[in-house]
């Protein structure tokens, strides 16, 4: 466990005491009902969000910490992760930070504490998720060139799988890391750090047990790959979601190359699998695929695969759409899948990703990659 967890004393809300219907209530009783408590997980606890403090310079996903951040989803507060001077998180948990809609900040040897999104000075909680203001100190990671990044290939991807005994959960990922020039994984675990050998059966079978949502399971190949897949079951078998990041060394130069790089893998997923969505994109972290605060490239969107279910659910007009991308048509027509490379400059990508999402209509979108459910 993290060390300066649990720390934080909390007290019951203001209750309205009523002496007309309370007069039976001993002293004693009434005092117990004042006295303060604790969160099991949280480190502060209040109607809008929770705080988790560590004091570790690498943050893990632990036991304690993926508790916190997935009773932070279901109670719908914001999560708050606090750190303490250039802590690194590991991909993991900056991946479930995400997914919660969390937000970080850290604490200098000065005793300010930052945003670790874009570096200025908070003097609540609460300013994390307002409009940062400018006017504030901005801590200097953020202004100047930091210590050595990399970069690293993101890949998000919902397979439609079987659910019968021939279906080995987490031959995707071998698939994703084999495409990337990564050897399968290596280990596997619910929390960090991993202590199980790679074996699909194991994970098969305990993926499987889940009656609706798998508990997520990461898995890694030594410094050069991380990720986590997790399964859904649907009226028609299950889908299995992929998601992780694959080390490439130096921050690439050639944006084309790895662009051409992420189509092969997408194309290569289609070939292989049933897919419903995959995504690959190029970000620039830390070395060990860690973060940490400071000035760092935008995550730039590479290229996305849309399955043939997605493609009848959306009534894809693949002509309409190749005159504003560059889309590739994969499988035979009457089943096929939807490859677009996002070709913009850098600081066009998300822009023409979004315009892709408005295209294909966001709430169609939304439902075929599983992020609302169908009535």
């Amino acid at each position: 466990m993290d060390p300066g967890a649990h720390s934080g004393d909390f007290h019951v809300l203001s209750l309205d005491w009523s002496v007309a219907h309370f007069t039976s209530l001993s002293a004693s009783v009434a005092k117990l009902m004042w006295m303060p408590i604790r969160h099991p997980i949280a480190d502060e606890w209040t109607a809008d969000y929770m705080t988790y403090v560590s004091t570790s310079p690498v943050v893990r996903l632990t036991h304690p910490l993926s508790e916190f951040l997935r009773s932070a989803i279901l109670e719908s507060r914001r999560p708050v992760l606090a750190t303490y001077g250039r802590a690194a998180l590991t991909g993991p948990v900056a991946s479930l930070l995400r997914r919660a809609g969390g937000l970080w900040s850290f604490r200098d040897e000065s005793g300010y504490v930052y945003n670790a999104a874009h570096g200025f000075q908070s003097l609540a909680f609460t300013d994390l998720w307002e409009e940062p203001d400018v006017s504030r100190a901005r801590h200097p990671w953020f202004m100047t060139e930091g210590p050595a990044t990399e970069g690293a290939l993101l890949f998000d991807t919902m397979i439609h799988q079987r659910a019968d005994d021939r279906t080995l959960v987490g031959r995707v990922a071998e698939k994703l890391l084999e495409g990337l020039g990564v050897p399968p994984p290596n280990l596997w675990d619910i929390y960090e750090p991993l202590t199980r050998d790679w074996d699909l059966n194991q994970i098969t079978e305990f993926t499987k047990r889940a009656l609706e949502v798998s508990t997520p399971v990461l898995f890694a190949t030594g410094d050069q790959a991380i990720g986590e897949i997790s399964i859904t079951r649907t009226p028609h078998g299950m889908v299995e979601q992929t998601r992780g990041a694959v080390s490439t060394g130096q921050y690439p130069e050639d944006l084309a190359g790895v662009g051409d790089q992420a189509a092969k893998l997408l194309r290569d997923l289609a070939g292989s699998f049933q897919p419903n969505v995959g995504f690959v994109s190029m970000a620039e972290i830390d070395p060990g695929l860690r973060y940490s605060p400071g000035s760092k490239r935008p995550e730039l969107p590479l290229a996305v695969l849309i399955g043939p279910r997605a493609v009848k659910l959306l009534e894809i007009d693949f002509k309409s759409l190749s005159e504003k991308f560059e889309i590739e048509m994969l499988g035979r027509r009457r089943v096929a899948s939807l490859l677009v490379k996002f070709n913009a400059a850098p600081d066009e990508r998300w822009h023409q990703a979004a315009e892709l999402t408005v295209e294909l209509g966001f709430e169609d979108l939304m439902k075929v990659m599983g992020l609302v459910k169908e009535p």
